[in-house]
């Protein structure tokens, strides 16, 4: 038992130096893009969320088709499988969506962030990359606040005009 420790620890150190380089260029590519990294992560949470909000929304569509009683947010969480094998919700249209949308966002924010270092290297100062980043912000905010009005969380329609007030609408 001592001797596959030994051995494992051997296996370990040896396979740490191999490709050092590599592994040098890669961690330091990590490091410097680390912070858009944790923007394009918390891009997809949202985009994620407006996507169950959409999936909760058309469930409320089929939960109004079935002339259903209990109409609660739960009772639409709990239909979206209905929904889905009743064709409200598409998994190909909403995964198609879901990727286009990032992959959309990645494309406007990648420039906005690339023209902000730019600038600050050439020793200016610029805010694109939050502006792009906050109003892609807003419209996905908007977007699931929509979909849960649809849902008939009517509690937050007013929260509508105001986050169209600050997107400039």
């Amino acid at each position: 038992m001592i001797a596959d420790i030994f051995n494992g620890a051997e296996k370990t150190a040896t396979s740490i130096t191999t490709g050092w380089l590599e592994k040098l260029l890669i961690s330091g590519t990590l490091i410097a893009v680390e912070k858009h990294c944790v923007i394009f992560v918390l891009f997809a949470v949202v985009v994620f969320i407006d996507l169950m909000a959409k999936w909760i929304a058309l469930a409320r569509k089929d939960l109004d088709n079935h002339q259903a009683a209990d109409k609660s947010l739960w009772a639409c969480v709990k239909d979206i499988p209905a929904a889905h094998r009743n064709g409200l919700i598409n998994s190909y249209a909403m995964k198609t969506q879901f990727l286009g949308k990032v992959i959309v966002y990645m494309i406007i924010t990648f420039p906005a962030i690339c023209i902000d270092t730019a600038i600050r290297i050439s020793g200016g100062h610029t805010e694109f990359g939050i502006m792009v980043i906050a109003y892609l912000c807003l419209t996905e905010l908007l977007s699931i606040v929509e979909n849960l009005n649809d849902a008939g969380v009517s509690a937050l329609s007013g929260l509508i005009s105001i986050i169209k007030g600050k997107r400039g609408e």
